[in-house]
């Protein structure tokens, strides 16, 4: 939870890439207060509120509903759709009080989020060390603690899971507001150099 000493906010909606975030991040800066994974909006406000350098994090609303839809089987589409919406609207007044990445960049180039951290906040966080060798210790560690299709980083049985529900997910209603929230939040995200 985010306290007025936290030293940074890193939160998005569930299967955006946050625990593979965090464990990269915290791996290298161990003694810092990071406040995350509460996947609650009030959380990002009350970091702003107490200027905190934040992080947040969006993915597509389709496959990040897939993904969660393979971890929580009993969820439905609906309420699921409803819930990304509601996350990413609470915010959209606020987005140039933190920084904004997307699922492809966090997941293929946190070397840079970090650095784009530290140049948006002016602070100094230790780079993650983003090697095969530690993606091979962060699957080994995660895939001993979750079922397969918990896990925060892709496996077959959690592709296979997915698969059936996409469709459910582009059938239901509540998807063209979840495109459109998606669309408007993600033109505020740092654009890398190569992008």
């Amino acid at each position: 939870i985010v306290h007025a000493d936290s030293d940074c906010c890193i939160e998005g909606f569930q299967r955006s890439g946050n625990s593979f975030f965090v464990i990269l991040f915290k791996n290298r800066n161990r003694t810092l207060k990071i406040a995350h994974h509460t996947h609650a909006a009030a959380q990002i406000l009350r970091a702003i509120e107490y200027n905190i350098p934040t992080l947040v994090l969006i993915r597509e609303p389709v496959e990040v509903i897939a993904s969660l839809l393979a971890w929580d089987s009993s969820l439905l589409v609906g309420v699921a759709l409803k819930a990304y919406i509601s996350f990413y609207r609470k915010l959209l007044p606020y987005v140039d009080n933190f920084l904004v990445i997307g699922f492809e960049d966090v997941t293929t180039k946190p070397i840079d989020v970090v650095k784009a951290f530290n140049t948006r906040f002016g602070v100094n966080f230790i780079l993650p060390e983003y090697t095969d060798a530690r993606i091979d210790r962060i699957r080994e560690g995660i895939n001993n603690r979750n079922v397969a299709t918990a896990s925060p980083l892709p496996t077959p049985e959690k592709e296979k899971a997915k698969e059936g529900t996409r469709e459910r997910i582009k059938d239901d209603p509540k998807l063209s507001d979840a495109i459109k929230i998606y669309e408007q939040f993600y033109t505020h995200r740092y654009k890398f150099e190569q992008d």
